[in-house]
């Protein structure tokens, strides 16, 4: 998550920060790999930094042991290290996946 922090404290965007398109060198650095779409022809700076985060938390989730508890570590982790504007502008991205995954769900099970 810090890695993301530093991307996005820079005024950047990664476009699709999935765990597949990182690597760990021996020294701990981290490096993304696939930085081939700029999301900011199609929205701003910040939806789509929002987006990075959700984008980075969903491709966690399987490898949580605890999902709620790890994910929540860290989402405060990235919260401490931004804007306190940007914090809604998450959220916003967090409640329209949501809406989204609902909506799907609900479809697939024929609800």
């Amino acid at each position: 998550m810090r890695g993301l922090v530093a991307v996005h404290a820079a005024g950047l965007s990664h476009g699709r920060p999935f765990l597949r398109g990182m690597t760990v060198d021996a020294d701990d650095t981290l490096h993304f790999l696939d930085l081939e779409e700029d999301p900011t022809a199609r929205m701003s700076l910040e939806d789509a930094q929002a987006r990075d985060v959700w984008w980075l938390l969903s491709s966690c989730t399987e490898f949580c042991e605890e999902p709620f508890k790890d994910l929540n570590h860290l989402l405060d982790i990235y919260f401490l290290n931004v804007r306190v504007i940007f914090r809604s502008i998450c959220l916003r991205w967090a409640g329209r996946c949501a809406h989204i995954v609902g909506s799907y769900l609900c479809c697939a099970s024929g609800m």
